[in-house]
């Protein structure tokens, strides 16, 4: 994470980014769906993202870029 809180944008040299959304790739009716949206919806993830709030101690954490 850089100092505003945000992840770094990560540029994979030979792979293209993934999917920018479900809906352009998976059927309305398939079990991922219905994980994506608990995790965003149910799990607090603050616990895991709170290791990445400083650079002190390692590398900053990488995201994929938005188009």
């Amino acid at each position: 994470m850089n100092s505003e809180g945000e992840l770094l944008p990560v540029r994979p040299p030979s792979e293209p980014p993934p999917p920018p959304s479900l809906d352009d790739w998976l059927p309305e009716d398939h079990l991922a769906r219905f994980i994506s949206e608990f995790v965003d919806t149910q799990i607090d993830l603050s616990l895991f993202f709170h290791g990445y709030d400083s650079a002190e101690r390692g590398n900053l954490a990488f995201t994929w870029p938005s188009s």
